[in-house]
């Protein structure tokens, strides 16, 4: 069977001073941002997007196996 992989990596980039502007709910991210990014993917890249858009980066590949 053929198969195609597909990867994507989103990286935002901000501002010490943009990333505190956001307070408490950037508080939170701060400190667990790893169980937050992990446990609900959707709402951390609603969260950053609120501070800036990501630069997206994406790699398909052809899988002959």
């Amino acid at each position: 069977m053929k198969k195609v992989r597909v990867a994507v990596e989103y990286i935002w980039e901000f501002s010490e001073k943009d990333w505190d502007s956001q307070q408490q709910h950037i508080k939170s991210l701060k400190d667990d941002i790893n169980v937050k990014i992990s446990y609900d993917p959707i709402s951390a890249f609603h969260h950053l997007n609120d501070i800036t858009y990501p630069e997206c980066k994406y790699e398909v590949k052809r899988i002959n196996k």
